[in-house]
């Protein structure tokens, strides 16, 4: 069957869908009203084509269960390798709550605030997380990550538990793990769309590991070999030796100097890394719009339409929390990544707005 005929649900949903992704402009622009929390709110949840987006209490775990809803409806055509993939980038979110688990056992939290931490994944859940949450400790708890499709996960922060015992240790080991396993998927053979798959996930994971690279040595202190074991062995445009020489220079300014092209011009100037992040984040979305405007026949448009519909999401929580605490609209729009680097540098910090994004 011709990829284009295989893909008529798909692409269909895709056109539907893509008219609620919000650009830039716009969501300035909403960020920008003077009108209440609530009318802003259904203003917000009209244009992303949704019921509502939740009180304040309730906004985390209203906002993710909305993108695994349209994951789920985008799945319905794909098979084999290529919904395999889908799934993986899916399970970010029960990776995401293992780390919360991790955290309030390590810090001695009531299990009634670490589920309140928690993102409601509905039927993409595999982890049992109540049994977790039971656990008598972080080696019982990792044994039993270990009877689950996180088995790899779970092996790798039993290791580093048992020699360290430190949490930023046991994090980084899970999302390392998590991200090889997700490009690992994306050069399996058989993918449909692998090339398109490979450019957005191999992208991302550069990214990932510059901030990474950038964070362990410049605001960690980590050294050289430290930094270098913790990265994502294999991305797109950044190799392993070329990280590892990054790694060497002693400052910020230094290795992004020495950055090999296409990202030594995107990065011309940056001094920060979340300059850094910025920059790489607005490529990759750039990247995936491109992707999402191509014709029909890929299911890496769908990813691509995830990514992006995520952002938004994201952007709509940050511009909706900082009405709600009566946040300056020049902070709400740095929470959602609306303003220029230069601005976002004479801001002032505080309040968790960041963390919102």
């Amino acid at each position: 069957m011709p990829k284009l005929s295989r893909y008529a649900y798909l692409d269909t949903r895709l056109s539907l869908m893509a008219s609620r992704l919000v650009d830039e402009r716009e969501f300035a622009l909403f960020a920008e009203q003077d009108e209440d929390a609530r009318a802003l709110g259904e203003r917000l949840a009209q244009r992303l084509g949704i019921t509502d987006l939740g009180t304040n209490e309730t906004l985390d775990h209203r906002v993710m269960p909305l993108l695994l809803g349209e994951l789920a409806i985008l799945l319905r055509p794909l098979t084999g390798p290529t919904r395999d993939l889908l799934l993986y980038w899916a399970r970010r979110f029960e990776i995401s709550n293992l780390k919360a688990i991790l955290r309030g056992k390590m810090n001695n939290e009531p299990n009634e605030r670490i589920r309140q931490q928690m993102i409601p994944v509905g039927p993409f859940a595999t982890l049992p997380a109540e049994r977790l949450l039971m656990s008598a400790d972080i080696a019982e708890l990792l044994r039993n990550v270990e009877q689950t499709p996180y088995a790899e996960v779970a092996r790798d922060a039993r290791g580093i538990f048992e020699k360290e015992q430190e949490l930023f240790a046991i994090d980084a080991s899970i999302d390392r793990r998590y991200y090889a396993s997700l490009m690992r998927r994306a050069q399996k053979d058989g993918l449909d769309g692998g090339e398109t798959f490979r450019r957005l996930i191999g992208w991302m994971i550069d990214r990932v590991n510059l901030v990474w690279l950038l964070r362990y040595r410049f605001a960690y202190g980590l050294s050289p070999s430290q930094a270098y074991y913790l990265l994502v062995p294999a991305g797109d445009r950044l190799s392993g030796n070329q990280l590892l020489s990054l790694a060497q220079f002693g400052s910020l300014s230094e290795l992004l100097q020495h950055l090999p092209e296409p990202f030594a011009e995107l990065l011309e100037g940056a001094h920060t890394t979340s300059e850094v992040t910025r920059r790489m984040e607005l490529r990759g979305w750039e990247i995936a719009r491109s992707i999402l405007r191509t014709n029909g026949g890929n299911p890496a448009r769908a990813f691509a339409y995830l990514m992006l519909r995520e952002r938004d999401l994201r952007r709509a929580r940050a511009v909706l929390r900082g009405r709600r605490l009566n946040m300056p609209q020049a902070l709400i729009k740095a929470a959602a990544g609306l303003v220029p680097i230069e601005v976002e540098q004479s801001l002032p910090t505080g309040g968790g707005m960041q963390e919102a994004v």
